[in-house]
């Protein structure tokens, strides 16, 4: 069991685990570059969603992927806690590089909170994927 400090501490580690959806998962970066290839995935439903869309060697992402935490075609959801699901791809990308500045300059990791694609989301990914979108 995890004792909290009080009811604010309690509240924000209850609320923190309902926002998340079963699969997602977060991951930390370090000091230094990501490695991680990003694509901002337009659904027919009208809404888009930025894609870790491939992993580039020698890199953080790759060192993560090697030990199972990390994996493409996930979304990013949130960057440091910032949601940026449904904001556009170029907007999402410069929020995440300037988080990662300030936090490298900090030296504290930069959180991204990532999830799987939804069902229907997989089927229109691989029909883009198969057309070379």
């Amino acid at each position: 069991a995890v004792a909290f400090q009080d009811y604010d501490s309690w509240k924000a580690d209850r609320d923190r685990r309902e926002s998340m959806t079963p699969g997602e998962f977060t991951v930390e970066f370090e000091n230094g570059p990501l490695g991680l290839d990003l694509q901002e995935v337009r659904f027919s439903a009208g809404y888009s969603r930025l894609m870790v869309k491939g992993i580039k060697p020698q890199s953080q992402a790759e060192e993560l992927q090697k030990r199972g935490v990390l994996r493409p075609q996930v979304f990013v959801k949130r960057v440091n806690g910032i949601l940026v699901e449904g904001v556009e791809g170029e907007s999402a990308i410069r929020l995440m590089q300037r988080e990662k500045r300030q936090l490298d300059s900090e030296g504290k990791p930069l959180k991204l909170l990532l999830s799987p694609p939804a069902v229907e989301e997989k089927y229109e990914i691989q029909e883009k994927m198969a057309q070379g979108a």
